[in-house]
């Protein structure tokens, strides 16, 4: 029989071959081994009474005058410490200030990718610049070179503008980019770490403004992949291929010179998936290459809409081909000023450029864009009452891209009016109505309800001043005597014989004098008045004493004047209405010139003052 043989430690049975059972005792004291740790149940964690010392830190408390210990969360799992920059190795020493221009360069490219980050799969741009800087010594310097220049422009400096030759980054980089194209290996001139110097540099000088600089930059970068073995060989890298296509298109908007890559696009989309046909019937009336552009964005903005619903990601391949297809073709199209064409090609513009051009570029404010879409405006107000959509999507778009602040005293008025004939009164219904015609919700809804509500802040039961505003040339006699009088009128005449004689004297631009016969007397038609609201004023214009529809007295505002190529915007506040509009209705027509030529329409005004 097996028995139990004490010991100090462990008891030990001993079986000496025996069929017979254990007896009780060895048997539980079996029992006892087998289920030594089973069946104790879950206890729980018992709280810890004090703080633990590293969850206490102390802080000055003013009411005891002493410090006191804060309680802390704690976590066992640290959390990230430093960046993606942390402990690494630059390929040359720089000062801690570039590091930090850098650093922040990096944070304003994300913040700028945020609008399209839920809907295209972007690649870190931390980890982009990390590789090539820990490497390549010349890309260390030229990035630290056009990162310093970006983020004084963001911030408003002007020291941004300063010679090249001040910054020890500018002469390093140079010569290490000489040293490299003068080697005898061929492959390292035209390799992708030398491209990426040149982009830096090209960004260095589109950045303070030495356009002619920065296109040689791009013309050389061109020769680079040609005999890469051109341009398909660059779209395999899809980040290099972005940030050359983003400096050469951004190069073209602010300078308006040709852009130095694709310079002949066909007519042909590149993805037919986006060229569907689309409603809008002004398509029809349009260039024909335009209208190809309009389908193919439009089809990009839909996909966009689409993966924002279903939180599903596009690639940046996708957004490649985009960039390339749109905005290429918007820039090479070429249409007559004041025409509906030239318009749409600088909505479609400035759009995309809001879209595809990801950094944050102010500086696009300032250029030949922002005034020659303020010239495609003029006279869009007589688009067909069917396209009004058409004329509130490019003032919207034109607000928020290109156009300054200071345009908001003649753009607001007109935003206004034009919501109203759409017959909008909620921001949901104007989501919809931009949303009919082109729109990216992730980019313009948060611009967009800013400028919608600020266009219907004003009461119109708190009769806010008239302003009237018009375009007339810098070198002309009518300009002079506004600016010497201070004051103009405004009258609309009746669509008759005498109507366009009169109108026929001042179309012809620079007259003599428009007022007076050859015999140097007053012409019948008009004569100084004194009898009337304001007062007579030296130097005041003359008024018409034919009996047009109504005229309107203007004190010119020097101040809100605007500057457009060889034109200037000028605007007047209404001081006074002289009555003639009796037995005159709103069905009534009137005398009005545009795009060159005469036309009548109705008078729709029934002011009584």
């Amino acid at each position: 029989m097996p028995q139990a043989i004490p010991s100090p430690g462990m008891p030990f049975i001993v079986s000496a071959g025996t069929t017979k059972k254990n007896d009780l005792q060895t048997r539980k004291l079996i029992r006892s081994h087998v289920m030594l740790g089973k069946n104790l149940g879950k206890s729980r964690r018992a709280r810890p009474k004090d703080t633990l010392p590293w969850e206490a830190e102390p802080a000055w408390d003013s009411s005891t005058g002493g410090k006191v210990p804060i309680q802390q969360s704690s976590s066992i799992i640290p959390k990230k410490v430093g960046s993606e920059w942390s402990f690494t190795q630059l390929a040359d020493e720089i000062e801690p200030s570039a590091i930090t221009d850098i650093l922040t360069y990096a944070s304003l490219a994300r913040q700028a990718t945020v609008p399209l980050a839920p809907c295209i799969a972007f690649i870190k741009r931390e980890r982009v610049l990390v590789g090539p800087m820990a490497s390549d010594a010349a890309f260390l310097h030229a990035t630290a070179l056009g990162t310093h220049a970006y983020v004084e422009l963001m911030r408003g400096r002007e020291d941004h503008k300063a010679p090249h030759g001040t910054s020890p980054h500018f002469s390093k980089a140079l010569q290490l980019l000489r040293e490299r194209l003068d080697s005898t290996d061929e492959d390292l001139k035209i390799a992708l770490p030398t491209m990426m110097v040149v982009i830096a540099l090209a960004l260095h000088a589109r950045m303070t403004g030495d356009y002619d600089t920065a296109k040689r930059h791009m013309e050389g970068l061109c020769m680079m992949i040609n005999l890469r073995g051109g341009i398909e060989t660059i779209l395999l890298k899809t980040r290099l291929a972005i940030e050359i296509f983003r400096c050469d298109i951004g190069l073209a908007i602010e300078t308006g010179l040709t852009p130095t890559f694709f310079s002949a696009c066909s007519s042909e989309s590149t993805d037919a998936t986006t060229c569907r046909p689309y409603p809008e019937k002004f398509l029809n009336v349009i260039d024909k290459d335009l209208a190809t552009v309009w389908r193919a964005l439009k089809g990009f903005c839909l996909q966009i809409n689409r993966a924002a619903r279903t939180k599903r990601k596009l690639s940046e391949e996708f957004l490649l081909e985009a960039t390339a297809s749109v905005m290429y073709r918007l820039l090479h199209l070429s249409f007559a000023t004041g025409s509906l064409d030239a318009a749409i090609r600088l909505g479609l513009l400035a759009f995309s450029s809001q879209v595809f051009l990801q950094l944050p570029d102010f500086r696009v404010r300032r250029t030949t864009l922002s005034s020659t879409y303020q010239q495609a405006l003029a006279g869009l107000d007589t688009l067909d009452d069917r396209w009004r959509p058409l004329l509130l999507w490019l003032l919207v778009v034109g607000r928020i891209t290109v156009l300054e602040d200071t345009s908001d005293i003649w753009l607001s008025p007109w935003l206004k009016s034009t919501i109203k004939r759409c017959g909008i009164d909620s921001w949901s219904g104007f989501r919809d109505m931009m949303d009919s015609v082109m729109w990216i919700g992730l980019v313009f809804d948060k611009p967009a309800e800013d400028i919608f509500s600020s266009a219907l802040s004003s009461s119109d039961g708190l009769n806010p001043t008239p302003i009237v505003s018009f375009n007339i040339k810098q070198l002309s006699s009518t300009y002079e005597a506004i600016k010497t009088s201070g004051l103009f009128n405004v009258h609309l005449f009746l669509c008759d014989q005498m109507g366009q004689k009169i109108a026929e004297k001042f179309a012809r631009g620079n007259a003599s004098s428009p007022f007076h016969r050859r015999d140097g007397n007053l012409a019948s038609f008009a004569r100084w008045r004194s009898d009337t609201v304001p007062a007579f004023r030296p130097n005041s214009p003359p008024i018409i004493q034919y009996f047009p529809k109504f005229q309107i007295r203007c004190r010119y505002l020097p101040e809100k004047a605007v500057e457009i190529g060889d034109h200037m915007v000028v605007f007047g506040e209404v001081e006074h209405v002289y009555d003639r509009l009796d037995g005159v209705g709103d069905t009534d027509v009137c005398l009005y010139y545009v795009n060159g030529r005469y036309a009548q329409g109705p008078l729709g005004f029934t002011h009584r003052h």
